[in-house]
């Protein structure tokens, strides 16, 4: 009786084996059809030697098998060789964004009213240099580089602005 187990088991193990292994190393589908002809043959021996040990193997095919998939799905994302391969050299977890060197949307809110002066065309966005610093802005009109500008409001992320009263009257 032991004899008749091992060729069987060797081979349902090393079906595992391969079918594991298919999950983590890219081999085009060759692991994965060496695993499902080396379980199929575990089967198929174990059929050969009795058919209660033929379906020993079977049932345990069948519960085996989805649970190293799901297995190896849900770990297989977290590897190392998996995250290098899909993200590159990302880091696993990346440090919460504190708004800086951007403009928080608090922030935002105080620039309507702020005057500034536009560093390019704006034909409709452009930089702007508002409160000091360099920032993205959106006109409904063409204003000139130089342009003395206001913040007339903000609408999502976009800083709206238009000529100043002055400018426009000359």
């Amino acid at each position: 009786m032991m004899s008749e187990l091992i060729v069987p088991l060797i081979l349902l193990l090393g079906g595992i084996l391969f079918f594991i292994l298919e999950l983590f190393l890219p081999s085009g589908g060759i692991l994965g059809l060496l695993s499902a002809g080396m379980i199929v043959g575990s089967v198929w021996q174990a059929f050969e030697a009795s058919e209660q040990l033929g379906l020993f193997f079977l049932l345990a095919t069948l519960v085996i098998v989805p649970i190293a998939l799901v297995l190896g799905l849900t770990i297989m994302p977290k590897t190392p060789l998996v995250r290098r391969m899909i993200l590159g050299n990302v880091p696993e977890q990346t440090p919460a964004t504190t708004g800086k060197p951007g403009v928080d949307a608090l922030e935002l809110e105080n620039l309507v009213g702020q005057t500034g002066k536009a560093l390019s065309d704006l034909r409709p966005s452009g930089v702007a240099l508002l409160e000091g610093r360099r920032l993205s802005v959106v006109s409904r009109e063409f204003i000139s580089s130089g342009s003395e500008i206001i913040v007339s409001r903000i609408e999502g992320n976009n800083i709206i602005v238009k000529s100043t009263p002055k400018h426009e009257e000359s």
